[in-house]
């Protein structure tokens, strides 16, 4: 990874103090991103920034259309979520009857 000068210094610090309290594991840089950087987004900011990037694509796609193709990524956030925080349930099984209702 390249980063301009005063990005660096930040994670050359947060890489110190890191190991300065735990020497033995490796510094994660991703982690470092994401402190500095946290995501104010919401999930359903999200959905509408993808149905956009959709119908920029397509013009024509709307309704029913875009609705079908928003569910297969809506479906395998929400699982990801759900295996992520690790809700009860059987979230596999759950992810393949929603696949199974949209054909190819």
């Amino acid at each position: 990874m390249l980063f301009p000068s005063p990005e660096m210094q930040r994670y050359l610090r947060a890489s110190f103090e890191h190991f300065c309290t735990h020497a033995n594991s490796p510094f994660n840089f991703l982690r470092a991103a994401v402190r500095r950087n946290r995501v104010a987004k919401t999930f359903e900011d999200h959905i509408i920034e993808v149905a956009n990037f959709f119908v920029e694509k397509d013009p024509q796609l709307e309704g029913e259309k875009l609705a079908v193709k928003l569910s297969y990524i809506l479906a395998s956030s929400i699982i990801l979520n759900a295996t992520r925080t690790r809700l009860p349930g059987r979230c596999k099984f759950q992810l393949r009857r929603i696949c199974a209702c949209y054909p190819e």
